[in-house]
């Protein structure tokens, strides 16, 4: 059993119980990770991690490398941090989300907040409130979803910048986006550092906190746009009008004279926005020629290299001293993929995150000049020689598109991979993808013996724009038949018997899944859909309520689903509630009651349809759990049924 309990570690995780060596169940998969968020001071002096025990209570806990002790420790179970860092060596700072229904909005929805964690004094203090007042008439206005974002800081860190919507009276309906300064220490009130539009969407500042620009975005006429800062006057530097937004306005230039900025709307590439004269130049160091994930910032939302994507991610640094350094890590880690999940402003201590065959999310201290220091796994009961190997193939779709494909294996069938039971599992998104990794529902089910196929079908991102673009207006068709030709390339080639392959996904892959047996009934022997768009017109209806029929993301789903040509019957077409009486194979539905991205609704629709044509068919619903099954109960709930189901119709 391989463990990476450092004397540094030992320490910092004192109170995990001893681990026993035996058979790894289904929970030890579905359970939530038990250290998760790893994070290093700005002067390399302490870490902090979120520590989730197994009734679902998490802490915040400080450990001092210096001392070789655990200095603090907060039960934020009520706040759920979903992530954490530090603002400086005394404070951290915690985002918390929470599901709300508030009787004045028709939908619910949830809510991020942030906190701030006084380490010397063991005290939290939540930043900003919906419904503080602020000075005057003015308050934080309640309805926003979105709080725990902090867009700049003080240069001590003791002072931060955040975004808010703020209303200038009760009956102020359209409130303002503006830039709220917070005492990090929670004294005193949240203060108007600049006031926004309704139209505004960011704000960019220097590394001491002073303000330099912010973006807008109008659905009303569709104008995209930066404006500069001039004394308490606003000048627009640059704008463009589309339905859809192309430019994602993303950080700072080193010297904070540009804003850099990505833009999909011909080939994907970086620019720069010069904040003097509104000229755009090519960001330097960038290569076109790969996919990227996105952009690596540091700690004032400079811009310091670009992260690729691919199967696994990769990285370039455009000081070359630093990304040799970086390359000199992934070099030790090959074949895995390796995330940069916290580092100091100097870059001196980086703490990685690794995952692949033979990691299952361990973390890693790197301090220059000193030799590496293995952290902790963050899922303690899965050991290295229980990960199930992964690899990578590539087959050919009928049009002769190339599908990148990841694989999990069946370790305790390693001897004779011929006509395994085999679940084909699509992602989410679909403008997303899978990376090689610890992935736990397909490790889950290798582990019962199944063959677990993941294609990054045509519409998916890492691959290049010209996959991406290719999945447009495809959702039910060329998508779809993306995974039937997955099936029959397994099946060929010996590896997957024909006469049990099962379709397992969420979101997205909740869609496939079902369109999987409704549009080739054939093909596969069950389907599970987690969390899954079956009736189109509804998700789109449900959206247009949400967000406002001026909304781009109407415009975008336009796009995704029929390639910008909208058509009632073509949603309908596709849609696999419609076509509910032509599944012959038991489907299981699993759905979060709280499900704010896809509505519940949407699966006890298909459950209805299936019911009433006499379908074989179970609907699950997963109570005071979201989108993204993120309480550990509901989704240990879920990961055994879904080995239950598969079980029971294709068997191991």
């Amino acid at each position: 059993m391989k463990y990476y309990y450092s004397i540094l570690i030992l320490g910092l995780l004192s109170f995990i119980p001893s681990l026993a060596i035996g058979e790894v169940d289904l929970e030890a998969y579905g359970k939530l990770e038990q250290v998760s968020d790893v994070s290093i001071s700005p002067n390399g002096e302490l870490i902090s991690y979120r520590r989730t025990e197994s009734d679902d209570r998490d802490f915040i806990v400080v450990y001092s490398l210096k001392e070789k002790k655990m200095i603090a420790a907060v039960d934020v179970s009520e706040i759920d941090p979903r992530w954490q860092y530090f603002s400086n060596n005394d404070f951290l700072i915690l985002v918390g989300s929470k599901h709300v229904k508030w009787r004045d909005y028709k939908h619910d929805f949830d809510v991020s907040t942030a906190f701030s964690f006084d380490i010397k004094n063991k005290e939290v203090f939540q930043l900003i409130r919906l419904g503080e007042n602020i000075s005057g008439k003015r308050r934080v206005a309640e309805g926003q979803s979105g709080l725990g974002r902090v867009a700049g800081k003080s240069v001590n860190g003791k002072k931060l910048y955040m975004p808010a919507y703020v209303a200038e009276s009760d009956l102020d309906y359209a409130p303002n986006y503006s830039l709220l300064e917070i005492n990090i220490d929670g004294k005193g009130k949240p203060r108007v550092a600049t006031r926004g539009t309704d139209h505004t969407r960011d704000y960019f500042l220097d590394s001491e906190g002073n303000i330099l620009a912010r973006e807008n975005r109008n659905d009303r006429n569709n104008v995209h746009s930066v404006e500069l800062k001039e004394g308490r006057k606003w000048r627009t530097l640059y704008s463009y009008e589309a339905e859809i937004p192309t430019h994602s306005f993303i950080g700072l230039n080193s010297d904070f004279t540009a804003l850099v900025y990505s833009r999909n709307d011909d080939d994907e590439s970086f620019l720069q926005l010069s904040l003097k004269d509104g000229s755009v130049t090519p960001l330097e160091g960038f290569d076109a020629a790969k996919n990227t994930r996105g952009v690596i910032k540091d700690h004032h939302g400079v811009v310091v290299g670009v992260a690729y994507s691919g199967l696994i991610p990769d990285y370039h640094f455009f000081d070359r001293a630093l990304h040799k350094r970086v390359q000199g890590i992934l070099g030790k880690f090959e074949g895995h993929s390796v995330y940069l999940s916290n580092w100091t402003n100097d870059w001196k201590h980086i703490v990685v995150r690794v995952e692949g065959s033979l990691y299952a999310g361990d973390y890693f201290l790197f301090t220059e000049g000193q030799s590496l220091k293995s952290m902790v796994s963050s899922r303690l009961d899965i050991a290295s020689e229980d990960i199930n190997p992964i690899g990578k193939v590539t087959y050919k779709a009928r049009d002769g598109r190339a599908i990148p494909t990841i694989l999990t294996l069946p370790k305790a069938k390693m001897g004779k991979l011929k006509n395994l039971p085999t679940i084909i599992m699509p992602h989410g998104g679909p403008a997303a993808q899978d990376v090689i990794g610890f992935d736990y529902r397909a490790q889950a089910l290798a582990s019962r013996g199944y063959l677990v196929v993941q294609p990054q079908f045509r519409g998916s991102t890492g691959f290049g724009q010209e996959h991406y673009k290719a999945g447009w207006g495809q959702w039910g068709k060329a998508m779809q038949d993306d995974l039937t030709d997955g099936v029959n390339f397994f099946v060929k080639k010996g590896y997957a018997d024909p006469a049990r392959v099962c379709i397992v996904g969420a979101s997205y892959g909740g869609y496939a899944a079902l369109a999987g047996a409704a549009f080739t009934p054939d093909l596969y022997q069950c389907a599970v859909s987690i969390a899954g768009v079956s009736h189109l017109p509804k998700m789109l209806k449900a959206d247009k309520s949400r967000y406002g029929k001026k909304s781009w993301v109407l415009d975008y789903w336009n796009r995704s689903i029929l390639d910008g040509d909208y058509s009632k019957d073509i949603l309908k077409e596709v849609s696999p509630y419609y076509s509910a009486d032509k599944v012959k194979i038991p489907v299981l539905l699993i759905h979060g009651a709280d499900d704010t991205v896809v509505e519940y609704s949407q699966s006890k629709l298909m459950y209805k349809a299936m019911k009433k044509s006499g379908g074989n068919v179970k609907l699950i619903k997963l109570k005071n759990d979201d989108h993204y099954l993120q309480d550990s109960a509901t989704r240990i709930q879920a990961l055994k049924a879904l080995v239950g189901f598969v079980e029971a119709n294709i068997g191991s």
